[in-house]
């Protein structure tokens, strides 16, 4: 479905216009959006068209002209009702930094909101707790040091627009603040720009004010960034930098800013990406800069070939508009060094990804042999042979490994051999683990050289991860990717909606009950334990004879009741549709079982373990199999799932904070605004279910300790009396602070304010902090007169002492 259909059917969610008074007369002369007008017509991507009532309109139907984009022949056109959507007249989208406070948030006007900020280069929004970050696909200038600065020491940061740097600012002074470690949680599409707005977090958060940070930590935090970019990183058809893994950091940030301590948890690696790409995609960076980036003689010394002549690595993509891998890897090289990687380590990181190259050049082949038709046995054995000395493996362990087939039978070793197609299974299998284990080590690398002696206290989080992925052909590893997003999907409708309500009634606080969709069942679907996509999936993988059409009849079969699951109408036997939240996605079986038990045979891991090179021997050190069965935990499916509810747990614990990417174009092109794009963007990110929310809840809600140690500069004489409890004085500091009763709720345990009343206190106490600035002053200048009485008095002795040698010595003279 394309996106100007797919858009049309969810601009239906938004509310109509009202346009008539008490007594059902239309108003003459408003100015409506409509999506049924001619413009909308010939181009389906505008999505609405701002139009003029007109004479003659009833409740039902009303008589429009089209004024926005200007109709060529001024055409007067009817429109239902329900196409028809307030505006927001005579007002500045500059001036409303946060879509909340816009009079209507239909979909039409929020779509219109934020296009017109964006083409005026405004390219972040909030939508109260949100942030949005639309990437211009350019540089705006928009990120500098003297930006960070503004953003960090500015007093009142509510009055500047909308950024990441405010989000990072609020994050850090709530770490501080509260005691309550915080994570940022950047999501959005493939291409939406969530790494460019994870480094520039990074960014501010290195910006110390007081410069004694030690550096050292500091500068092999930052220097992972590209390292894990060239190797996490890849060109897609939609990205040219797409981060084909999931990344949390844990970050230790000091009070003034600038990082003490850190660590990366990586998970969901795209390992397929290092055997196959697609005609348009690129595998990981780090290959081309090696191809590209490498001395002629280092060539030479780690047997590297030119880029055409790997299988690994497709020769109809080697380079990326724009992009320097020759420079890239030099700074990688640079940033390897940072983070403590010696030479050797270097050295043996380089050997690991040529091996993995060489490796795709290996041709296996069946022969007839032991009674075995088709007998595995590898074709160009000095191929092989040059893959095993970069890892620095023995060749004839390696052989036999991959052609030796060991099982177990009443407890005996029963030895055979592979056919040559599961030979190159194990092949693939072992290009992808060796990436991936290198990968793993890289991180650990990175990690022993950042992370707290004594582990993290509180920390800052921030979590960069993939988004929704629907391509044409969906396997196993983008149903991975969208259970991730709907598992971070569900944790926003928690925290956001569900929490909300239920800390309400709790609270005894009266509002209007929040409605509110959730993607539980869509989850429940892809993951319950006893009857799920993945539990079929594991299950057909234990079964003796289990392969993919096994798998996907007896999905279908027990979840055939389901609305969330349906068997696709072309190759119902191999394809299947998921009613995800961003809309339907078809997934391809084929290989499913397959890569579910990708794993490095247990007789291969052995042969690395014993490698020569410190480095491979590092990647296997702790890498257990159990030789001949495999187990549900072993299973792709059950480490993923292990990761994913660790990581759901971690980000629980946090106070969270969202940042929504949007992507504006599929063309990449600079500060161009596809409505259609953005408003499907709007919809699967709930942006607009946040409008709703903002636009009826308490935006802020802390308990009484929490807000009287905040705002306890608006009466010292309440927030110091210690006679009264923390109820008491957090009512009396409120009932003192000028709020409208609207403004505000008290609960048993929490303070609730609306979003503007948390302004104005904050505002409020910072005029009565910076009445004292001038006694501050002086009383520091006091003492710092005292101070410096006391040390010359201290040194008096000394000063006449040298004196007095000074005068003899002249008189000597």
């Amino acid at each position: 479905m394309s996106d100007a259909k797919e858009a049309k059917k969810l601009s239906r969610i938004g509310s109509e216009v009202k346009a008539s008074d008490a007594s059902g007369q239309i108003f003459k002369g408003l100015q409506v959006w409509c999506d049924c007008a001619p413009g909308v017509k010939q181009d389906p991507s505008l999505m609405f068209a701002k139009c003029l009532v007109l004479p003659g309109s009833t409740a039902q139907t009303f008589k429009l002209k089209q004024v926005e984009p200007e109709d060529p022949e001024n055409r007067a056109f009817d429109a239902p009702q329900s196409s028809v959507y307030n505006t927001n007249q005579n007002i500045d989208p500059l001036s409303f930094p946060d879509i909340g406070m816009i009079p209507h948030t239909n979909v039409a006007a929020v779509v219109d909101f934020i296009r017109t900020r964006f083409l005026k280069k405004q390219i972040y929004t909030t939508a109260d707790p949100l942030l949005l970050a639309i990437n211009p696909f350019k540089d705006l200038g928009n990120a500098t040091d003297e930006v960070i600065k503004k953003y960090r020491d500015t007093g009142d940061a509510a009055k500047l627009p909308p950024h990441v740097f405010s989000v990072a600012r609020e994050a850090l002074e709530n770490l501080h603040g509260i005691n309550k470690s915080q994570t940022i949680i950047v999501s959005g599409e493939s291409g939406a720009g969530k790494t460019e707005a994870t480094k520039q977090i990074m960014r501010y958060f290195a910006a110390a004010k007081s410069g004694k940070i030690d550096l050292k930590v500091q500068k092999a935090v930052l220097a992972g960034n590209p390292v894990l970019e060239a190797f996490g990183n890849a060109k897609t058809i939609r990205n040219n930098n797409s981060s084909r893994f999931g990344r949390f950091m844990q970050l230790a940030v000091a009070p003034g800013g600038g990082i003490e301590f850190g660590s990366v948890r990586n998970f969901l690696l795209e390992v397929s990406r290092v055997v196959t790409q697609d005609d348009q995609e690129r595998s990981y960076h780090i290959f081309y800069q090696l191809l590209k980036g490498l001395t002629g003689d280092q060539k030479s010394k780690f047997k590297i070939l030119g880029p055409t002549q790997y299988k690994f690595v497709n020769a109809k993509c080697l380079d990326v508009p724009g992009w320097d891998d020759v420079q890239d890897w030099k700074e990688v090289n640079e940033s390897l060094h940072s983070m403590g990687a010696t030479e050797e380590d270097i050295n043996g990181i380089i050997r690991c990804v040529s091996a993995i190259m060489m490796l795709g050049n290996v041709t296996i082949k069946g022969e007839n042999k032991n009674g075995v038709p088709d007998a595995a046995t590898i074709a160009n054995p000095a191929e092989f042979q040059t893959v095993c000395d970069l890892l620095g493996i023995s060749a004839q362990d390696a052989t036999i490994a991959l052609v030796t087939k060991i099982t177990q039978a009443q407890g005996q070793e029963i030895k055979g051999v592979y056919n040559a197609a599961d030979t190159e299974i194990l092949k693939l299998s072992m290009a992808k683990a060796v990436y991936n284990e290198l990968f793993n080590w890289i991180i650990r690398k990175l990690n022993s050289n950042i992370e707290p002696p004594s582990g993290f206290d509180k920390f800052l989080g921030m979590l960069d991860i993939f988004g929704f992925e629907v391509f044409q052909n969906n396997s196993l590893e983008q149903l991975f990717i969208n259970i991730t997003n709907e598992m971070l999907q569900k944790d926003f409708v928690d925290v956001v909606f569900d929490k909300e309500q239920k800390l309400y009634r709790s609270e005894g606080i009266n509002t209007a009950d929040l409605v509110w969709t959730t993607n539980a069942p869509i989850i429940d679907c892809l993951t319950n334990k006893k009857s799920s996509v993945i539990s079929y999936l594991e299950d057909t993988c234990l079964a003796p004879g289990g392969d993919d059409k096994k798998f996907l009849a007896g999905a279908a079969g027990a979840l055939s009741s389901n609305k969330h699951f349906a068997k696709a109408k072309i190759s119902s036997d191999i394809n299947f549709i998921i009613t995800h939240t961003i809309g339907d996605i078809q997934y391809n079986s084929t290989g499913f079982i397959a890569k579910n038990k990708d794993m490095l045979k247990a007789e291969l891991v052995e042969v690395m373990q014993k490698s020569s090179s410190h480095v491979t021997a590092a990647l296997f050190k702790d890498v257990t199999i159990t030789k001949g069965k495999i187990g549900k935990s072993q299973l792709i499916s059950s480490v993923f799932l292990g990761q994913l509810t660790k990581l759901m747990e971690l980000i629980r614990s946090t106070e969270p904070h969202f940042i929504r990417c949007l992507k504006p174009n599929e063309e990449k092109q600079a500060l161009k605004f596809t409505s259609a794009k953005v408003l499907i963007q709007l919809h699967a990110l709930s942006i607009l279910e946040a409008l709703q929310l903002r636009n009826l809840g308490y935006s802020y809600r802390r308990p009484f300790e929490d807000f009287i140690k905040q705002f306890k500069f608006l009466d010292l004489g309440i927030t110091e009396n210690k006679s009264l409890d923390p109820k008491t004085a957090a009512t009396q500091l409120l009932e003192g602070s000028g709020l409208k009763p609207q403004e505000f709720q008290i609960g048993h345990t929490m303070i609730f304010l609306k979003h503007e009343a948390t302004k104005a206190l904050t505002q409020r106490q910072r005029e009565l902090m910076a009445a004292w600035e001038p006694l501050t002053a002086l009383l520091e200048a006091m003492y710092k007169a005292y101070s410096t009485r006391q040390l010359i008095k201290t040194l008096t002795p000394s000063i006449v002492r040298v004196q007095a040698h000074i005068r003899a010595n002249l008189v000597r003279k």
